[in-house]
């Protein structure tokens, strides 16, 4: 059996204003870089034998604050890298919505429909992701790891996780260093869920109240 605590990173400008990251390798703003050692605080007294990161910079910062007092090697990871963005990228909500109305209709509302122009479609990384989280998993049968990725890429392994087929992904999103455990059962090659985007090491002035996402139009988190 593997535990595998997979985390989102910290909270960014770019978050917070609404524009879309993707590959933009921005760093973690002050309030995430408080939220990163909030996850150190959390898992200061968790086993933990190896911590992964996607290699964009608000990951490996997020993974930083996990490891605060494991001081294990940070091991990067492309596979659970945040979608391409395409054209989409470096552009606020609103310029997105009247450039490319159509694909933020998908992406809110069908996601398994989603391709970002000139990027990856939401299939494309459920694809990606899952493969590299399943090689993780079966690399580290025995042990405990953490793994720190992007909002995108985590739906999109908790819905592989349900065993639903990849069009039947439905909407949701992600909270900023929110965690979720995972165990994968290597005889049966499968994982199951423990619990999901779980933000209790955070305190109230840390989450995200004001961060924008694509993912409903509704959510002003």
């Amino acid at each position: 059996m593997t535990e595998i605590y997979l985390i989102r990173h910290g909270v960014t400008d770019n978050n917070i204003n609404g524009v879309f990251q993707g590959l933009t390798d921005a760093e973690l703003n002050e309030q995430g870089l408080k939220q990163a050692e909030c996850l150190g605080e959390r898992f200061r007294n968790i086993h933990v034998d190896k911590i992964y990161s996607s290699p964009l910079k608000r990951a490996v910062q997020t993974a930083q604050g996990a490891n605060l007092y494991k001081q294990l090697p940070i091991i990067p990871c492309d596979g659970v890298i945040e979608v391409n963005g395409g054209d989409m990228e470096g552009k606020s909500m609103e310029e997105n919505m009247r450039l490319f109305a159509d694909v933020i209709d998908n992406m809110r509302n069908a996601p398994a429909k989603f391709k970002a122009p000139n990027g990856e479609s939401m299939l494309e990384v459920y694809d990606r992701v899952s493969r590299a989280m399943t090689e993780l998993a079966r690399e580290n049968d025995g042990k405990t790891i953490i793994v720190v990725s992007h909002g995108c890429a985590i739906r999109t392994f908790m819905h592989y996780v349900t065993g639903k087929p990849a069009d039947q992904m439905g909407k949701g999103s992600v909270q900023n260093t929110s965690v979720s455990k995972f165990l994968y059962d290597s005889e049966k090659d499968s994982f199951s869920a423990v619990y999901c985007d779980d933000i209790s090491h955070l305190p109230e002035e840390l989450k995200n109240h004001s961060v924008k996402f694509y993912m409903t139009a509704e959510e002003n988190k």
